[in-house]
Parts: C-alpha cells; sequence; structure tokens
C-alpha cells in the first residue's frame, strides 16, 4: 500500500514539473525605464542612497527647464 501512494505522489508530482511553460520575463523588463528627456534616472551600479555612481555625468539640460516639471 506503501508502494501504491509513493508510485501515485511520483506521478502526479511529475506531471506538474513537466507542465510549466518555461517564460524568460527579462524580455519584458526595459533597463532604461525613466532614462530619457530629464527622467533623472540611474540605469548604473551605484551604492545605498545614490552616494556614488560609476558613470559620467552627461546631462545637459537643467533639472528645472522652464520652470515646470520635466517627464
Amino acid at each position: 500500500m506503501k508502494r501504491a501512494i509513493y508510485i501515485v505522489i511520483l506521478f502526479f508530482s511529475t506531471g506538474i514539473l513537466f507542465s510549466q511553460n518555461l517564460k524568460n520575463y527579462t524580455d519584458f523588463v526595459n533597463p532604461l525605464v525613466g532614462t530619457k528627456n530629464m527622467g533623472h534616472t540611474f540605469p548604473g551600479a551605484c551604492v545605498p542612497f545614490g552616494m556614488v555612481q560609476l558613470s559620467p555625468e552627461t546631462e545637459s539640460e537643467p533639472y528645472e527647464k522652464d520652470g515646470k516639471y520635466n517627464p
């Protein structure tokens, strides 16, 4: 009886494992979201609280351009 239970458990567990669809969720991620049009976000590596950001400063426009919100 114990062996039959193990076989049933094995049968159902393998069915669950093979029924999963493997998706690559990194295809849905854009790592540069928020960096366009003065987004003021940083896509690279940095320490906590942004004290050190390992990249050049390449902003050419001021933060408060025309005194209004810049998306």
